[in-house]
């Protein structure tokens, strides 16, 4: 009996595992013999055999370019986390209600952007006297500081890296694990008031008497306006943090680079560094390589037409942006369209001159390798980087001519 029931047992799983292969085998016959029907381009995907969540991949940047128009709304998913689970945040809002935050938000960003110069530019970063420091935490400080002060958000106790680098990596690992995505949105709509982030943004809008605030919520609510704090905040402090230590990364590993580098800058200031187009090149080539998002996903508005094809309205389409990024001449790091970061200029700035004060003032090492999450759709460091430094002195801040 019990070599019957054994036996049984291999049978029993030899029949699951062909199944499997099967369903498996069927599913690859169907997404081939869907993307046989669809124009050089665009490729089709589903989640699994037979998934009714299918997505269309675009892979030619041309059909971006062209459709561009109709490729204007945001799938939800990470903007609603960045926008302090406010699923109408400017980040991921509809067509009609963005138009709205758009008219308040847009111009705002726009006016004050030489202003967010002139506070980089004044602003020096100094990094804390230790044997090592955690670069990350160090400068997401700094541009947490520049992305909020010129609305005058003050956070206290500074931006906590570390809280975001863990909520970051909690979420993700949650929902790998198969926990339903409106079940964990419902729990963190509980815990959401009790955390750092969300009570510094709360108080400051109660209390803030700008026309900007008040703006957003004469228009949205309080509730609604938290949100959009939230998504300007989260949105130019978590990818320009993560792109700068990219970057810093990479100079750290490579001594030569390191050295051409200062060359290059070493007799700018913060002022002049924004014209020094080598070090701009070389910034805008880093901007491509590491960014912060590695795709983005649209909702389609209208129906559109690809060679023939039909690609329907409400269909979800991603956009490889770090694919198109390797592309000579394409740079979708600040998105693309009419949702582009309105914040572009700024954050590029904000990037540039971190960097050339960071390469300015000291010789770094990496203390270790940094683990680095890379994904299909993030690229960030989750526990830190721990880097050496030593401040450069007097002499070596001025140019040797001779050397020159």
């Amino acid at each position: 009996m019990v070599a019957w029931m054994v036996d049984s047992t291999e049978k029993q799983c030899m029949a699951a595992l062909a199944c499997a292969a099967a369903l498996g085998g069927l599913h690859a016959i169907y997404v081939w013999h869907f993307d046989r029907c669809l124009p050089q381009g665009i490729r089709y995907r589903t989640d699994g055999p037979f998934g009714r969540n299918g997505h269309y991949v675009i892979t030619d940047i041309n059909v971006v370019k062209r459709n561009a128009k109709v490729l204007v709304h945001p799938t939800a998913g990470a903007r609603v986390y960045m926008g302090g689970m406010r699923e109408t945040n400017i980040l991921c809002s509809p067509a009609g209600l963005w138009e709205r935050q758009r008219a308040i938000i847009h111009p705002f960003i726009a006016s004050h952007a030489r202003q967010y110069l002139a506070l980089l530019q004044q602003t020096d970063l100094t990094l804390p006297e230790a044997d090592d420091v955690d670069l990350l935490e160090a400068v997401g400080g700094y541009v947490s500081h520049i992305s909020t002060a010129a609305m005058g958000l003050t956070i206290k106790g500074g931006f906590k890296w570390g809280n975001v680098s863990r909520a970051v990596l909690g979420i993700s690992t949650l929902l790998a694990l198969g926990v339903p995505e409106g079940l964990l949105r419902a729990i963190l709509r509980l815990v959401l008031p009790f955390t750092h982030l969300e009570q510094q943004i709360a108080k400051f809008v109660d209390e803030s008497d700008s026309d900007f605030v008040c703006d957003l919520i004469t228009e949205f609510g309080r509730h609604e306006a938290i949100g959009h704090i939230w998504g300007i905040v989260n949105g130019s402090i978590i990818p320009e943090t993560n792109i700068i230590c990219s970057i810093m990364h990479d100079i750290a590993a490579d001594r030569d680079l390191q050295a051409k580098l200062y060359d290059m800058v070493c007799k700018d200031t913060p002022e002049t560094v924004v014209c020094n187009k080598s070090f701009e090149a070389f910034i805008a080539q880093k901007c491509r390589e590491h960014a912060f998002f590695r795709s983005t996903s649209r909702v389609v508005q209208e129906d559109f037409h690809v060679q023939g094809c039909t690609i329907p309205k409400g269909a979800s389409m991603r956009i490889p942006i770090a694919k198109f990024n390797d592309s000579s001449g394409t740079g979708l790091t600040w998105g693309f369209g009419p949702r582009s970061c309105p914040g572009a200029i700024i954050g590029k700035n904000i990037v540039k001159v971190t960097v050339f004060r960071l390469l300015r003032s000291y010789s770094i090492d990496l203390r270790q390798e940094p683990f680095k999450l890379k994904t299909d759709t993030v690229n960030m460091y989750p526990f830190g980087m721990r880097m050496t430094y030593r401040k450069r002195s007097d002499q070596t801040l001025v140019c040797d001519d001779e050397q020159q």
